[in-house]
């Protein structure tokens, strides 16, 4: 018969948890980038409608 792993209650300590700081920073991030993709569509968009109504 194995061994059963123990599970512990607490955190391991040599892991360090991510500050709100760093979260929010990486919130902000991946939404800066989604927004820029958004609005480089939006002007090839635009960009393409300008020319076709010449």
């Amino acid at each position: 018969m194995t061994k059963r792993q123990r599970e512990f209650d607490t955190r391991n300590p040599f892991i360090p948890a991510r500050s709100p700081v760093c979260n929010a920073a990486q919130t902000a991030l991946l939404f800066c980038v989604a927004l820029a993709g958004l609005v480089a569509a939006l002007i090839s968009l635009a960009i393409q409608i300008a020319g076709a109504a010449q």
